[in-house]
């Protein structure tokens, strides 16, 4: 970056708007597993196209037993 142009630099110092925030006690509702061989994975909201445990590319998606109910107490006050 040449010299002119380091005051307009930005260093991450700006408030962003967040639609949906993340709260920290949020629990993670659902669940990925591969329908062959039971590998999870880590990311539920985007996994891999095939399972890196057995190469098929059938996920089966469910909700963790109980996080819905832990979510739900959040509302109540």
């Amino acid at each position: 970056m040449s010299i002119s142009m380091e005051c307009f630099e930005s260093h991450g110092h700006f408030a962003t708007y967040d639609a949906y925030p993340r709260s920290a006690d949020r629990e993670l509702i659902f669940q990925v597993q591969c329908h062959f061989c039971g590998y999870e994975a880590p990311d539920a909201v985007s996994p891999p196209k095939f399972c890196p445990k057995c190469n098929a590319a059938s996920w089966e998606r469910f909700a963790k037993p109980g996080s819905i109910l832990k979510n739900a107490e959040r509302y109540v006050a």
